[in-house]
């Protein structure tokens, strides 16, 4: 998140920065869903519980990030 919110501050966003970030993002919640099963419970990571309670609001950054990455 800390590379797309660098980029968004830049005159000029790099393009291969965005995409590598979306990319990350995308891969830490599709880790997060495999490892805990969908399910969470007390033998999740306090980490980890809180992405996946919240990845849904990670998922909206994602494709907010795929929209301006198509208009730059």
């Amino acid at each position: 998140m800390e590379e797309l919110k660098a980029e968004t501050e830049r005159y000029v966003p790099d393009k291969n920065r965005i995409r590598s970030a979306i990319r990350a993002l995308s891969g830490v919640l599709a880790e997060i869903r495999e490892w805990t099963g969908g399910k969470l419970d007390w033998g999740v990571p306090t980490g980890l519980g809180y992405l996946a309670r919240h990845d849904t609001k990670i998922r909206q950054v994602i494709d907010a990030a795929e929209a301006w990455l198509k208009t730059l």
